[in-house]
């Protein structure tokens, strides 16, 4: 994988995650938007931290 995706994943994931997708839930929730756009939400952040494992490892098998 290329030394960008990885740095992109290393300083960009914890941002994203923590002011993107909890900001966005909190904007959800706040506008009255049923629970299935919090659980599409939900579905799209799980798939995120899957990519980004996917890019960068925890641990190296």
């Amino acid at each position: 994988m290329s030394t960008i995706a990885r740095s992109l994943v290393r300083y960009g994931y914890a941002p994203v995650m923590l002011l993107g997708v909890n900001g966005a839930g909190i904007v959800l929730a706040a506008s009255g938007y049923g629970k299935a756009w919090l659980l599409a939400l939900l579905v799209t952040a799980i798939a995120l931290s899957f990519a980004a494992e996917r890019v960068l490892p925890y641990r190296s098998v």
